[in-house]
C-alpha cells in the first residue's frame, strides 16, 4: 500500500530542493553577468597590461577575482560581490594611474621639446639672454620627474606647467630683448597663464635704454588692453604729430616708465576700461623744462578716450604737493603728506590722466562730487550768474554788471547806486567785485592763490558764503566748499571736479597719503588697492 504522507512529505522536500538550486543559479548568474559584463572589461586590460606601473596592481587584481570566484563556488555571494567592488575599484584606480602617466609624459615631451628651442647654446645655460631662465625651467622639470616617480602626477604636472609658462616667457624674452617684436597672440597667451602678467611685466622692466618703440609700444597695447600708442619726437611735438621710427629706442626709458606707472593702476582701470584706450606721448628734450614737448601740456580727451602724456624725461624735475602758498592750512594729521619726499612730475602727471580715464568710464565726480565730502563741488557750465550772484549778495552790488564784467562784455555802463546807498561805498563794492572777478579768470590761476582762497570776498578774497567760484575752463565756471582746501594735495586739484579726482588719485598711487586721509578712507583705498597698503 503507497505511504501517501511519506510521499508528500518528499514531494515537499524536492520541491524545496527546487527552489533552492533555482535561487542559486540565478544568484550565480547575476554574479557571472556582473563580473564578464561590468568588472572584466575594466580589469583584463590591467591584469594583462606589460606596464611596469601597472605589475602590482595587475597582481592584486587578479588574485581578487580568484578569490570571488572560490566564494562564488561556495554560493556565498555577498562577500563574492564585495570582492569584485574592491577589483572594480582597483581597476578604475589603476586605469586613472595608466592615464596620468600617459599625460604626464606626453606633456614632459612637449615642454621639453619646447625648451630646446629656446637656444642654440650650448649648454643652453649661457645663452646670454635666457641662460638663467632656461635654468630655472630645466629645474622645475627635474623636480617634476621626480614628482611623477612616486608617483604623485597632480605635483608632477604643475611643476610642467610651471616650467612651461616660463618657457614661454623665456621666448617671449629673447625676442623683446633682441628687439624683435613678438606677437600679439604671443604676448596674449603668455598673460593668459598663472603668473604670465607678471612675467611680462619683468620682461619689460628689465629691457633697458636700447629696447626699441615697436617692441615697447606692443606690449603696452596688450598689456594694458589699448587700441594705439603713439610716440611723438621732442623735434616734432610743436609740429606736425609724426611718430618715431619704430626702430627708435627708449633711450630714457620714458616708455619703460609710463609702462611701470600703468602697472600700479589695477586692470579694471585700464585693461578692462574702454575709456583707457590711447596714449599719446611727446619726448622731451633732455634737461629742458620748456622743451615743445612740455609745451604740449598733459591732458585726456574723452571724445578720443586718449591720454596725452607730456610729461618731459623720467625723474627729471620734482612735482611739488601741499605747496604752502596754494595750500596754507593743510595742518590735520591724516591729512598731511606721508613723507617730504616729492614725487616726480612724470610719475605724478601720468598717474594723473589715467585717473581721468577712470573718471570718465565710472562717472565718479558726476556722481560724487556735489557731495561735501568730494568737494561739495558745482558744475555751472557756461553760466556766470551764480557766480555773479553770489557776489553781488556779499558786496551788495549789482549782479548783472558783474555778470557782465567776468564775461568781458564790452558795453558795460556801471549802474548808479540805488537810493539810499551812500555813492563812495556803491564804489568801493564796485572797485571789490572787479578785483575779485579779476582774481577768478583761469587766466589767473585762482585755484593755486591758497590766501586769497581762504579770505572772504568783502576782504578782498575769493570765498563767498563758504564757497569759492572761478572759471575752470573758457566756458566752464565751478565752485566748491572753501574748506575742502584743508584736506588737498595740491592748487591745481581745486581747478574742476575731475582735477580733484585726479590729483587725489595720483598722489595716493605715488603713496603720498596717509592712511587716514578722507579721500583715502571715503574711496581711494577701495578703488585702488596699494600692495602693501599704506600705512
Amino acid at each position: 500500500m503507497p505511504n501517501i504522507p511519506l510521499a508528500k512529505k518528499l514531494i515537499a522536500e524536492a520541491a524545496d530542493l527546487c527552489v533552492s538550486t533555482t535561487i542559486v543559479a540565478d544568484r550565480h548568474a547575476d554574479y557571472a553577468t556582473r563580473r564578464d559584463t561590468k568588472i572584466k572589461p575594466k580589469s583584463t586590460p590591467i591584469v594583462n597590461s606589460t606596464e611596469a606601473l601597472l605589475t602590482d596592481a595587475g597582481r592584486e587584481i587578479g588574485e581578487q577575482l580568484k578569490k570571488a570566484e572560490g566564494e562564488a563556488a561556495k554560493h556565498d555571494y555577498a562577500k563574492a560581490h564585495t570582492l569584485l567592488d574592491d577589483v572594480l575599484t582597483r581597476s578604475e584606480k589603476a586605469a586613472a594611474l595608466l592615464k596620468a602617466d600617459t599625460d604626464y609624459k606626453a606633456r614632459l615631451g612637449v615642454v621639453k621639446n619646447g625648451v630646446g628651442l629656446l637656444t642654440t647654446s650650448n649648454p643652453a645655460s649661457s645663452d646670454p639672454v635666457i641662460g638663467g631662465d632656461i635654468t630655472g625651467t630645466n629645474q622645475s622639470i627635474s623636480k617634476a620627474e621626480i614628482e611623477a616617480a612616486k608617483p604623485d602626477y597632480d605635483k608632477a604636472m604643475k611643476l610642467l606647467e610651471e616650467a612651461d609658462v616660463a618657457r614661454e616667457s623665456a621666448a617671449v624674452k629673447k625676442k623683446m630683448k633682441g628687439n624683435v617684436v613678438p606677437t600679439e597672440g604671443e604676448l596674449t597667451s603668455l598673460m593668459s597663464k598663472p603668473g604670465g602678467t607678471k612675467l611680462l611685466d619683468q620682461i619689460v622692466a628689465g629691457l633697458g635704454a636700447t629696447a626699441q618703440q615697436a617692441v615697447l609700444h606692443l606690449a603696452m597695447k596688450v598689456r594694458f588692453g589699448l587700441d594705439a600708442i603713439k610716440s611723438i619726437s621732442s623735434a616734432n611735438a610743436g609740429t606736425a604729430d609724426t611718430d618715431e621710427v619704430a626702430t627708435a629706442v627708449d633711450s630714457d626709458l620714458s616708455l619703460n616708465k609710463i609702462y611701470e606707472l600703468f602697472t600700479k593702476v589695477p586692470d579694471k582701470h585700464t585693461k578692462d576700461n574702454p575709456s583707457f584706450a590711447k596714449v599719446k606721448r611727446y619726448k622731451g628734450d633732455p634737461g629742458d623744462l620748456t622743451s615743445k614737448a612740455r609745451a604740449k601740456g598733459d591732458y585726456y580727451t574723452s571724445s578720443e578716450k586718449e591720454i596725452v602724456l607730456s610729461v618731459g624725461r623720467p625723474g627729471q624735475y620734482d612735482y611739488t604737493l601741499q605747496d604752502p602758498g596754494e595750500l596754507p592750512d593743510v595742518t590735520e594729521g591724516d591729512c598731511k603728506l606721508a613723507d617730504d619726499v616729492k614725487p616726480k612730475h612724470f610719475d605724478n602727471n601720468t598717474l594723473h590722466e589715467a585717473a581721468h580715464a577712470i573718471d570718465d568710464k565710472k562717472g565718479f565726480m558726476r556722481r560724487n562730487g556735489s557731495g561735501a565730502d568730494y568737494g561739495g563741488w558745482i558744475d555751472h557750465g557756461g553760466d556766470v550768474m551764480p557766480a555773479a550772484k553770489a557776489a553781488a549778495s556779499a558786496l551788495n552790488y549789482d549782479p548783472m554788471y558783474i555778470a557782465k564784467y567776468l564775461m568781458n562784455e564790452a558795453s558795460n555802463p556801471e549802474p548808479p547806486p540805488p537810493t539810499g546807498v551812500d555813492a563812495t561805498d556803491w564804489d568801493a563794492a564796485r572797485d571789490k567785485a572787479k578785483t575779485w572777478a579779476d582774481a577768478i579768470r583761469k587766466s589767473e590761476n585762482p585755484w593755486a592763490k591758497g590766501t586769497l582762497c581762504n579770505k572772504n570776498i568783502t576782504n578782498g578774497g575769493l570765498a563767498i558764503a563758504g564757497r569759492v567760484y572761478h572759471q575752470a575752463y573758457d566756458d566752464k565756471w565751478v565752485s566748491y566748499l572753501a574748506e575742502k582746501r584743508k584736506q588737498g594735495v595740491t592748487g591745481y586739484q581745486f581747478r574742476a571736479p575731475g582735477e580733484w579726482f585726479a590729483e587725489l588719485y595720483a598722489a595716493y598711487g605715488n603713496r603720498k597719503l596717509k592712511a587716514g586721509h578722507p579721500a583715502v578712507r571715503l574711496f581711494l583705498a577701495k578703488m585702488f588697492p596699494l600692495n602693501p597698503p599704506i600705512a
